[in-house]
């Protein structure tokens, strides 16, 4: 465990903020922890999975609506009725994978802002 923390110290060094532009937006880009170039990496890949999973939970919804909307309207057909089995199924697993990709996103920057020293 301790050669994993070593590890990512090497990969992630500290960083100095010193322009104007990241003395003046540093709140607003990474939460006000200007000194650590780990925490602006982590910030902005938990900002870009919230993002790509906000897109993805809404594509979901409207697959899941349009698979039940097929299955209801193939009056019998069963081609019908499995493709709107088939659509619901893929927006599940899209959810599941989006939702999986926000954990291990969330657990991973978890770990990096606790390194002990930074």
């Amino acid at each position: 465990m301790y050669f994993l923390i070593i590890l990512f110290r090497a990969i992630l060094p500290v960083a100095e903020a010193s322009n104007v532009f990241t003395d003046k937006f540093c709140g607003i880009l990474h939460g006000g922890d200007c000194s650590s170039g780990a925490g602006f990496i982590a910030v902005m890949s938990v900002r870009v999975v919230n993002f790509f999973s906000t897109l993805i939970g809404g594509a979901a919804v409207i697959a899941i609506v349009y698979g039940a909307f097929k299955i209801v309207s193939s009056a019998g057909n069963d081609q019908g009725r499995e493709t709107g089995k088939q659509v619901i199924t893929a927006a599940v697993i899209g959810l599941i994978l989006a939702l999986s990709a926000e954990a291990i996103v969330q657990f991973v920057v978890n770990f990096v802002l606790d390194i002990p020293g930074t």
